[in-house]
């Protein structure tokens, strides 16, 4: 037994101190064993276009507009930003830090000397395997609710009317954490690299971001339902 401690608002507790897994699999990544010597706080929504401009002081680009929609078009660097103000916002420790960064157009940027410290309290995405873990809830299946598709779970191509979806309209997964599979890509904190195969233990990625770029999980809106099984991953540029 573990004493559980209280979730920030918002936030569920998933309880993976101790705990080892199968991540990937029965297709590509390979399985392999994922040990965790701690244990986290999640969302359990999405973050919505209200909460990203509330926090950060301007809207985002949007082809689908609506206060109560998940924040569209975040690159990865811009989700860093946002994890260190809602840690600064917090009183909490950045996670992030960055040596430079680029202006691109539109409003997004690039940044340079990216790096990730796991000892600071504050927000940060999950890595690759702790986003599985919470994905799974505890489940050894294609999905996290069985093998096979099922609209009550999940937003994808052939159900979503051609757009997003306000978070939170479709069942959770065992921990409470709603649109894990389907409606918005999710980064991860890892970057994109060949699939592990060797058992690991608090694995956090590739050191290096290499020509692939980080890693998105979970299925989207427009995408096939298939793309939201537990072990599906594509990577996408971080900017």
């Amino acid at each position: 037994d573990i004493t559980v401690p209280p979730a920030p608002a918002g936030m569920v507790f998933i309880p993976s101190a101790g705990k080892t897994f199968t991540m990937g699999g029965p297709y590509i990544p390979a399985p392999h064993k994922v040990t965790f010597t701690k244990s986290f706080f999640m969302d359990t929504h999405e973050v919505t276009r209200a909460k990203y401009k509330a926090l950060m002081g301007a809207d985002l680009p949007a082809t689908f507009t609506g206060a109560t929609l998940p924040a569209q078009n975040v690159t990865w660097y811009m989700a860093l930003r946002y994890c260190n103000a809602r840690s600064k916002a917090e009183g909490l420790q950045n996670v992030y830090s960055w040596t430079s960064e680029k202006a691109l157009s539109w409003g997004y940027y690039t940044m340079d000397g990216v790096k990730t410290d796991f000892t600071k309290n504050g927000y940060r995405l999950p890595t690759e395997a702790e986003w599985e873990f919470a994905y799974r809830a505890g489940t050894t299946t294609l999905y996290y609710w069985g093998d096979t598709s099922n609209d009550a779970y999940l937003w994808h191509t052939s159900n979503s009317g051609s757009k997003p979806q306000v978070p939170g309209l479709k069942k959770p997964n065992a921990f409470g954490l709603y649109d894990m599979a389907g409606n918005m890509w999710e980064w991860v904190n890892d970057y994109n690299g060949p699939a592990i195969t060797v058992a690991q233990t608090d694995p956090t990625g590739p050191a290096t971001q290499g020509t692939s770029g980080c890693v998105m999980r979970g299925g989207a809106w427009y995408a096939f339902s298939s793309h939201a099984k537990a072990a599906y991953r594509k990577g996408d540029q971080p900017g």
